[in-house]
């Protein structure tokens, strides 16, 4: 099963995400697809640099995540595809309930 975690700031805002483990060949691909486009979008078409976010891969362990350091660098518009990427992950586990557990997580 995949894990799929959005991590939020205190307003609600998706600042960051964290996706692991491997499912079923076809949901993977899919999730892996929305993934690593998030990722190569916010390096290739915003302006922030590996200063204003932090990425973790472990391929050996099937993970990966990205969060914004300051939720003011969603203004770059890495708010909006960290939010099209939250929308993807909620829609894929909405028809795929056996395949990805995503949950939301709030910093205070």
């Amino acid at each position: 099963m995949i894990i799929a975690a959005i991590f939020c700031d205190s307003d609600g805002l998706v600042i960051g995400f964290k996706v692991q483990n491997h499912g079923d060949p076809i949901v993977c691909a899919g999730v892996s697809s929305l993934v690593i486009n998030t990722v190569n979008s916010i390096e290739a078409l915003t302006k922030l640099t590996s200063a204003h976010y932090i990425v973790k891969c472990d391929a050996q362990a099937g993970s990966i995540g990205l969060k914004l350091k300051k939720s003011v660098y969603r203004a770059s518009g890495a708010g909006l595809l960290l939010d099209a990427l939250a929308l993807g992950l909620a829609n894929s586990s909405a028809q795929y309930p056996s395949e990805i557990k995503l949950s939301r997580i709030y910093r205070k």
